[in-house]
């Protein structure tokens, strides 16, 4: 109940929910039992971004997508720009580094996002909660360079990192894109734009390994289903 207090409080806080909250005493058998809080809330237009997203931290991604700088980005632009929230979850290693760089717009779209990142972190940190909100946009321009129409050797060279890690930003950002293409509480301009660029990424070799982590996955469900 603790934890889910504090995840309410953040969303509050951030303004993705609204509503009043009525403070009850929940007794027990023997008393007096400790103070629970019935809350009534109603989701704002950022809170239903953030329930239609799948990820670490589904809030800071909807603030992503729903940030204007990152909304007037060209699909490979956005490909870019996920990339580099969802690169920082995974917490590249130091050393790495790419031939491509983001583009500017990219860069600008990010660094515009600053501010909000600094109040949700102060707003985790006030409520307890723990999750990402990293940033990196070292591989932000392979990435972008990806659904542009670059093909894999060349996206891989002077990475510095496995080829294995690079093809699992690739796919993370394709299920992110994906999922934003489909959220319909987002712009439609965004929708489109989500929807071109999961299309220009979700090519070989990372289509391939795509479907097979959905047959994975498949295999998973039905194995859990022959055990209960």
């Amino acid at each position: 109940w603790r934890s889910f207090e504090a995840v309410a409080g953040v969303l509050a806080g951030a303004g993705a929910v609204e509503g009043e909250r009525d403070s009850e005493r929940a007794r027990g058998d023997g008393g007096a039992g400790p103070t629970a809080t019935a809350t009534a809330m109603r989701l704002l237009p950022l809170g239903e971004v953030a329930r239609s997203l799948h990820g670490e931290n589904e809030l800071w991604l909807a603030c992503l997508l729903a940030s204007p700088g990152v909304q007037a980005l060209a699909p490979p632009e956005l490909a870019g720009a996920v990339a580099g929230v969802l690169a920082g979850e995974l917490g590249l290693r130091p050393g790495v580094r790419a031939r491509y760089p983001p583009s500017p717009p990219v860069v600008a779209a990010i660094a515009a996002l600053d501010g909000t990142r600094a109040s949700l972190a102060r707003l985790q940190w006030r409520y307890g909660v723990d999750a990402p909100l990293a940033v990196d946009l070292r591989l932000s321009g392979v990435v972008q360079a990806w659904a542009s129409g670059l093909d894999w050797a060349a996206a891989v060279a002077d990475c510095a990192l496995d080829p294995g890690d690079v093809a699992r930003l690739m796919q993370r950002t394709v299920d992110l894109l994906r999922q934003a293409a489909h959220c319909r509480a987002l712009p439609p301009g965004l929708r489109d734009a989500a929807r071109r660029a999961a299309r220009a990424c979700d090519r070989k070799p990372i289509a391939d390994m795509l479907v097979a982590e959905e047959r994975r996955n498949i295999l998973r469900v039905v194995e859990r289903g022959g055990e209960k």
